[in-house]
């Protein structure tokens, strides 16, 4: 069972309201006392926490954790709450795509991206087929 709003998160964030709710977590909304913001905490769910459960959730936080990229979440905190993991992060604000109108003509495909631990880079699947067929001598410099 998840905690119902409002409570306070390891005496520095005020959870205010519930925003999201996944297979393993529930997102909620929060206002951080020391840094005085708005941030999101996502908290592992009771009926979730398994070994397999928690070695994913902690190497989510590490893999996001060291990843800079404009549309990334920066991990502000993360620690251990009613013996359940959490991650504090940025809060996404607007619409969702369930709130989103339905789009008129082509709806153009984004780009998915590939996560690099080690270097804390994102990159484009086509910029790493290009790395390797350059590797390969498979295509000159560009």
């Amino acid at each position: 069972m998840s905690p119902t709003p409002p409570f306070l998160l390891v005496n520095r964030y005020d959870v205010t309201e519930e925003i999201g709710r996944g297979g393993n977590a529930v997102v909620y909304r929060a206002h951080d006392r020391v840094l005085d913001r708005e941030i999101a905490v996502k908290l592992l769910r009771a009926d979730a926490v398994s070994a397999g459960t928690l070695a994913r959730f902690r190497q989510e936080v590490q893999v996001t954790a060291q990843l800079e990229h404009a549309h990334i979440l920066h991990v502000y905190d993360t620690g251990e709450f009613e013996g359940r993991p959490y991650i504090v992060m940025d809060l996404a604000t607007g619409r969702t795509l369930a709130e989103r109108p339905p789009s008129r003509g082509r709806v153009r495909k984004a780009p998915s991206y590939v996560a690099t631990p080690r270097s804390g880079r994102v990159r484009a699947p086509q910029h790493r087929r290009t790395a390797c067929e350059r590797q390969r001598g498979l295509r000159g410099p560009p």
